[in-house]
C-alpha cells in the first residue's frame, strides 16, 4: 500500500495532490483512552493530545482540505502550502496557514492564529481572541466574537471585525473595514479606505489616501 503521508520528526507531510485530513475524537477503546483519530486520505492513525499538538501538518501542493471536529480541544498546527485550500479548526487554539492560493480558513473556537498568505482568501476567526493575517491579495476577513487583532495586508480587502474590542490594520490597498460591536481601533493604512466603527467608543485613523470615516454610535475619535 502506498503511504498517504510521511512523518519526519514532528512534521507530517501529505505530499502532492488534493489531500483530505480529518481530525476527530476517537471512538471505542481508543476513545476511552483519550486518543484522537487522524484520517489522511482514508488511512487512519491515532494520537494522544500531546502528539497531536506537537505535529505540524504540511499539506503540500494541491487543493487540500483539513477539517478538525468542533469538539477537538487540542491545538492543531497546519500549513496548506500551494493550492486553494479549505481549513476548519476545532475548539483549540489552532495555528492555520493557508500558504499560496485562494484559501478558505475558519478558526472556529479557541484563540486562533489564521494566516491567509498569498491569494484572495476568505478568513474567519470565530469565537475567541484571534490573530488574523490576510497577507497579499483581495481578502475577506471576519473576526467573529472576541477581542481580535487583524492585519489585512496588501490588497483591497474587506474586514468585519465582529463583536469585541478589536484592532484592525487594513494595510496597503483600498479597504473597507467594519468594526462591529465593541470599542475598536481601526487603521486604514495606505490607500483610499472606508472605515466604519460600528457600535462602541472607537478610534479611526485613515492614514495615507482619501478616506471615509464613520464612527457609528458611541464616543469616537477620528483622524484623517
Amino acid at each position: 500500500m502506498i503511504p498517504q503521508s510521511i512523518t519526519i520528526g514532528n512534521n507530517l507531510y501529505t505530499g502532492g495532490g488534493n489531500d483530505n485530513v480529518h481530525i476527530s475524537k476517537a471512538s471505542g477503546l481508543a476513545g476511552l483512552l483519550g486518543l484522537y483519530e487522524v484520517n489522511v486520505n482514508g488511512q487512519t492513525q491515532y494520537m494522544t493530545k500531546q502528539q497531536l499538538e506537537n505535529t505540524n501538518f504540511n499539506l503540500g501542493s494541491g487543493n487540500d482540505t483539513l477539517i478538525v471536529d468542533s469538539n477537538v480541544s487540542a491545538n492543531v498546527h497546519a500549513n496548506g502550502g500551494s493550492g486553494n485550500d479549505l481549513m476548519v479548526g476545532g475548539k483549540g487554539n489552532d495555528d492555520l496557514h493557508g500558504g499560496t492560493g485562494n484559501d478558505a480558513i475558519f478558526g472556529r473556537g479557541g484563540n486562533d492564529h489564521v494566516d491567509g498568505g498569498r491569494g484572495n482568501d476568505l478568513l474567519s476567526g470565530g469565537n475567541g481572541r484571534d490573530h488574523i493575517d490576510g497577507g497579499n491579495g483581495r481578502d475577506r476577513i471576519y473576526g467573529g466574537n472576541g477581542n481580535d487583532v487583524v492585519h489585512a495586508g496588501n490588497g483591497n480587502d474587506y474586514v468585519n471585525a465582529g463583536n469585541g474590542n478589536d484592532y484592525v490594520d487594513a494595510g496597503n490597498g483600498n479597504d473597507h473595514v467594519d468594526g462591529g460591536n465593541g470599542s475598536d481601533w481601526l487603521e486604514g493604512g495606505r490607500g483610499h479606505d472606508h472605515l466604519d466603527g460600528g457600535r462602541g467608543n472607537d478610534v479611526l485613523r485613515g492614514g495615507r489616501g482619501w478616506d471615509t470615516l464613520h464612527g457609528g454610535p458611541g464616543f469616537d475619535w477620528k483622524q484623517y
